[in-house]
């Protein structure tokens, strides 16, 4: 198959642009640099009783890194989740043969905040972790 880097960084991108298209809500727990240029790394963060998923992205340009968190939903197996889905159904050689990979075994799927208070929340908990000098912003 593909070098482990190699599926990382597309399965990265892949879940960027499904964010991006609100046309999902899942993400990925990855933690990898990318040629020295992309680092990505995913957590999962306790505070009372929410967890929440954090998921920094670094290339060397701007502020760095930027933090991206949301409001954990569920925990679903790879074969389960919508990206998988939506590789193996894409008609393009490449794509498809990721949607079989097994470096990444589960996601993690997050649910939009809908009030001023979980917005709050999210962004004083990374705030706390990550300090007050870092781009903050959710996934959505």
């Amino acid at each position: 198959m593909f070098p482990p880097t190699y599926i990382c960084n597309k399965l990265y991108l892949t879940q960027c642009e499904l964010l991006k298209k609100k046309a999902g809500a899942e993400v990925l727990p990855l933690a990898y640099n990318y040629q020295g240029l992309i680092v990505v790394t995913t957590a999962l963060v306790e505070e009372g009783e929410h967890r929440l998923v954090v998921q920094t992205h670094s290339c060397g340009c701007g502020p760095q890194p930027t933090i991206r968190g949301g409001l954990l939903k569920k925990i679903t197996p790879w074969t389960g989740s919508e990206i998988q889905k939506i590789l193996a159904a894409c008609g393009r050689e490449k794509e498809m043969a990721l949607s079989l990979q097994t470096l990444v075994d589960k996601v993690y799927v997050i649910k939009r905040p809908k009030t001023a208070d979980d917005r709050d929340l999210i962004t004083t908990v990374l705030k706390e972790q990550f300090g007050q000098n870092h781009k903050i912003s959710f996934f959505f």
